[in-house]
């Protein structure tokens, strides 16, 4: 659930498609969001690389690669590092909306 909540906001925030994530294209506005969902993947999750990858289709050596692309990234590119905030506090501001308590009460009251 967290992946998918990080995948939409991460093609919002440097709009592409989840699709075009998800894909295999190397275009460079491509890749870099897709670096940054890897990034924010491990930021938000507690998932290794390896599970990352899984769920991108791709090497765990790529995961990492781009994880540490994205902190170069962040430090040099103001742009770059706006699109990261700016996904960051979508992800943010949707994992708050989902309500633990509520979600409990749900299991817990009689069917």
């Amino acid at each position: 659930m967290k992946s998918a909540i990080i995948l939409d906001s991460v093609a919002q925030a440097f709009g592409v498609s989840v699709r075009e994530i998800m894909g295999k294209t190397r275009e460079r506005p491509v890749a870099r969001a897709r670096q940054a969902a890897y990034y924010l993947c491990r930021e938000f999750t507690s998932l290794s690389y390896p599970r990352i990858g899984a769920k991108f289709n791709r090497d765990h050596s790529t995961v990492m690669y781009g994880v540490k692309q994205v902190g170069h990234l962040r430090f040099r590119n103001p742009e770059f590092d706006r699109k990261i905030v700016s996904a960051e506090a979508r992800i943010t501001r949707r994992l708050m909306e989902r309500r633990p308590v509520d979600d409990v009460r749900r299991l817990q009251a009689p069917l």
